[in-house]
C-alpha cells in the first residue's frame, strides 16, 4: 500500500523549494526543461524517468506509475492499488490546476479528506 503520508511530507517540501509548476511547453510536466518536477515527478528517481512519460495522467500512465520510488510503496498487485492511483491522481491535480501560492490551501484540504498530517505544508508556510 502506498505511503501517503510519505509521498504528500516529499510533496510539500517540494512545493515549498519549487514555488512553480513543472512546465514543458504549454503544459504541466513531470520533468521541465529547467529543471523542475511536478508533484508527481518528484517521486520518480531521475534514473527511473523518460521522457516517453509525458503528456499522460499519473492515472492511466503505466511507465510513470511503475518509475515511482518503491520507498513509497505504489504496488500493483496491492487491492489498494485503484484507491493509490485516485490519492496520486489528486496530488497532480493540486500541481496541475492550480497556482503556486493557492498550493498550501489545496495541499492542506487534500490532507483533511485523506486523513493525513498537514504538518509539512504548515511548516513549508
Amino acid at each position: 500500500m502506498l505511503n501517503r503520508q510519505m509521498v504528500f511530507d516529499d510533496i510539500a517540501r517540494h512545493a515549498k523549494r519549487q514555488r512553480q509548476r513543472a512546465i514543458s511547453g504549454l503544459y504541466c510536466a513531470y520533468r521541465s526543461g529547467d529543471g523542475g518536477k511536478c508533484f508527481i515527478g518528484v517521486l520518480i528517481p531521475d534514473d527511473r524517468y523518460t521522457p516517453g512519460m509525458e503528456g499522460r495522467s499519473i492515472q492511466t500512465n503505466i511507465a510513470a506509475q511503475d518509475a515511482i520510488d518503491p520507498k513509497y510503496g505504489l504496488v500493483r498487485d496491492d487491492p489498494y492499488w485503484h484507491d493509490d492511483r485516485l490519492f496520486l491522481s489528486t496530488v497532480q491535480g493540486v500541481h496541475d490546476n492550480h497556482d503556486p501560492t493557492e498550493w498550501p490551501h489545496y495541499l492542506v484540504k487534500l490532507a483533511a479528506n485523506y486523513a493525513l498530517s498537514p504538518a509539512a505544508v504548515l511548516e513549508a508556510a
